[in-house]
């Protein structure tokens, strides 16, 4: 499948996902994983960024996706 393709397929989806994403707030795996994290963080594929809720709060993040 082309770039574009995946673009367009995820910008699709990306509602679904972002419904999920506040689901996920009382995800205790990612609580227990992402607890750990320090200094400057970069996550590659962001998505609809289900992560962001368990980063600590004085991190240097950088978040990137292909897709908006």
């Amino acid at each position: 499948m082309e770039k574009t393709q995946l673009i367009q397929k995820f910008n699709k989806q990306a509602a679904k996902y972002a419904k999920k994403r506040k689901k996920q707030e009382q995800n205790k795996w990612r609580k227990q994983i992402f607890q750990s994290v320090k200094g400057k963080t970069l996550e590659v594929a962001v998505g609809a960024g289900m992560n962001f809720a368990f980063y600590p709060k004085d991190i240097e993040y950088i978040g990137v996706d292909f897709s908006p």
